[in-house]
């Protein structure tokens, strides 16, 4: 998958969940997705941004059951933290400066 089939898919994804009032699994998600993205995106690629969305730093959906999830953070909130994680990244990516590790503990 592209990084723009990606990024698409994950913000149908959010949209279609940001929707969504009670519980729901990846397949209905994917049949709410299906008019918004073409090709649609398949079972695994939901499932896929479910995994990502699940991690607790993102908080975006929440297991309940098996294969059931609900919403956690709001679409807003979600989008926050991705940017800041991004961020993150890019300055990781660009950071010039000493090792992370400066010194080594020999106390022990």
């Amino acid at each position: 998958m592209n990084t723009d089939r990606g990024d698409a898919i994950l913000s149908v994804v959010l949209d279609v969940i940001g929707e969504c009032d009670g519980t729901f699994t990846p397949r209905q998600v994917v049949s709410a997705a299906r008019p918004l993205i073409s090709p649609a995106p398949t079972l695994g690629e939901v499932e896929g941004v479910f995994q990502i969305l699940e991690v607790p730093a993102l908080n975006g959906v929440v297991a309940v059951g098996r294969g059931i999830y609900r919403a956690g953070a709001t679409t807003e909130v979600v989008a926050a933290r991705l940017s800041r994680l991004a961020a993150a990244a890019q300055d990781f990516e660009d950071d010039d400066g000493p090792p992370l590790i400066e010194y080594a503990d020999d106390r022990y």
